[in-house]
């Protein structure tokens, strides 16, 4: 929503794109669409899931042009303490003057999963940022707590995974209406727009 409505560019680059998910649900909204990702069985997922939208499998340095949006979603947690901020200003060189950054991290609230160098809170996440950009805004979601894992235990458990479409639906509206909206105290991730420094 915040890309489709408010941001609205005309370009996005998706950096640690996974297996393209943001991509593919930005296709058609978003013209020019592009992703990179380390794994190289990500990108192979990525290709056959969006034959339309271009993808990279190496460095963000490797990818060529600029973006008006930039997204990092769910992938600073997984850089290594000693890569910033190199890591950040090789971003910051793919973001066209006036651009975006959309960022999204797992909090502190969270348990350090065994994948991830460390969970986020605001001032980490800016200090991580500052080499290259400013937070212009941010905020939580995924409200943590008895309703969240019951809503999440109706789609999935031990037992059972939902896959049937009307439940999901009423599920999400569910979950979007009392536990999407959060605050430092109990979301479970953190996302925030930023723009580079020298604009």
């Amino acid at each position: 929503d915040l890309l489709i409505n408010d941001v609205q560019p005309a370009s996005l680059l998706d950096v640690g794109c996974g297996d393209g998910r943001l991509i593919n649900m930005m296709d058609g909204k978003i013209p020019h669409l592009v992703g990179v990702d380390l794994v190289e069985s990500a990108i192979l997922f990525a290709r056959a899931f969006n034959p339309e939208a271009a993808f990279y499998w190496g460095d963000v340095s490797e990818v060529s042009g600029k973006f008006q949006v930039v997204t990092l979603i769910e992938v600073m947690e997984h850089i290594p303490d000693a890569d910033y901020p190199s890591f950040i200003n090789k971003v910051a060189t793919k973001l066209e003057a006036g651009g975006k950054l959309i960022v999204s991290v797992p909090t502190t609230n969270l348990p350090l999963h065994h994948k991830h160098h460390r969970q986020y809170d605001l001032t980490l996440l800016e200090k991580h940022l500052s080499s290259a950009f400013m937070i212009e805004s941010y905020w939580f979601v995924t409200k943590l707590g008895r309703l969240y894992d019951m809503l999440n235990l109706m789609l999935h458990n031990r037992l059972f995974i939902v896959q049937l479409g009307p439940w999901r639906r009423m599920i999400w509206r569910l979950h979007k209406r009392f536990c999407y909206r959060a605050d430092q105290t109990n979301g479970a991730h953190l996302v925030a727009i930023a723009r580079l420094l020298n604009v």
